[in-house]
């Protein structure tokens, strides 16, 4: 007997375990009383024993692909539907492209009802073009965002590695305006050729008149009237004035780039013969000529006169006449000056 107690003793203690877990309680933790295992309410105070519910099944993971191919995103779902958001803002749903994302590391959302969340991340890198630039002439400076990027040869100047969006190139050489053009790089069109054309600086023109006010053309083109300033393109030009009353005004004039070339230009009056003086200066030649005949036959009377009355009423007579021959030719001599002068 003595032996076996220690084995007895193991074999009641299993005994007492088994026991125990089939004859499992439920301990109130209001009074302490033990309860049967499936018991609701505590039988001694009537505590509401928590009901342990069976563990939700786990969710399935949405399936998402993620891919990024020249700065645009595809984003791809199984099941397809499911809302995106990229960076905490909805975008739309799988199957979804998005473009014009910024370069940088972004946050991927995609979501669908009975479906656990994914949540990700993804980069856009910074893509970059090629800008071929030709400048006519040739041999001009080239600066992409105001950067010198160097000089446009005969073959024109490859810019490498431009980053996509907007610039602004600027041709610059001496003795010429700079030749200025906004392009921009897209996934789509990384590669650009653009041809800048220089045009000479222009010059400067100022033309005065003595009178002021005269009609100016320029190569037969009228431009306006003096006093005149404006611009020009380098070259040779033809220029003319006209104003009424003055004889026109020919000359040729060179204007020369980023110069101010001064013109003064002196009118004459033309000579403006009038009929009037004409016509008054013939009808008094006439009258003197008509004068001196009178006075001479009056004169001829006044030597044959028989008395002392009539010869000197004749005389006063050839006096008058000679008088008025004097003024008439006189006046039609002053007439006739004024017309052929003036």
């Amino acid at each position: 007997m003595t032996r076996k107690s220690p084995k007895l003793i193991v074999v009641l203690l299993l005994l007492i375990a088994f026991a125990g877990l089939v004859l499992a309680a439920k301990t109130c933790p209001n009074c302490g009383t033990d309860n049967r295992d499936d018991a609701r309410f505590c039988k001694s105070c009537g505590y509401r024993f928590e009901v342990r519910r069976p563990a939700p099944a786990r969710r399935s993971l949405i399936r998402t692909q993620v891919s990024v191919v020249q700065g645009v995103l595809e984003v791809s779902s199984t099941p397809t539907g499911a809302r995106v958001k990229i960076d905490g803002e909805h975008r739309g749903t799988t199957s979804l492209s998005v473009r014009n994302l910024r370069p940088g590391q972004h946050s991927l959302e995609v979501s669908r009802t009975g479906y656990r969340t994914y949540y990700g991340v993804f980069v856009i890198p910074e893509l970059k073009g090629r800008i071929v630039v030709t400048t006519v002439p040739a041999g001009a400076e080239v600066l992409l965002d105001s950067e010198s990027t160097g000089i446009a040869g005969d073959s024109g100047l490859s810019i490498e590695d431009v980053p996509l969006g907007v610039h602004v190139l600027v041709a610059r050489l001496s003795g010429y305006e700079d030749g200025v053009d906004t392009v921009e790089l897209t996934a789509e069109q990384p590669v650009l050729e653009i041809v800048l054309r220089l045009e000479l600086w222009k010059g400067f023109l100022r033309v005065d008149s003595r009178p002021d006010g005269a009609a100016l053309a320029v190569n037969r083109s009228r431009v306006g009237l003096t006093s005149y300033f404006g611009t020009l393109a380098p070259a040779r030009y033809e220029l003319s004035l006209s104003k009424p009353g003055f004889t026109d005004w020919l000359g040729h004039v060179e204007v020369q780039p980023a110069e101010t070339t001064f013109v003064l230009a002196t009118l004459r009056r033309l000579r403006t013969r009038k009929p009037a003086f004409l016509w008054v200066g013939l009808v008094s030649l006439a009258g003197g000529g008509a004068a001196a005949v009178m006075g001479q036959l009056d004169y001829s009377k006044y030597q044959q006169a028989s008395t002392p009355g009539d010869a000197e009423r004749l005389r006063n007579s050839t006096e008058i006449w000679d008088l008025a021959r004097n003024i008439a030719a006189g006046v039609g001599t002053l007439s006739i000056g004024a017309y052929l002068l003036f």
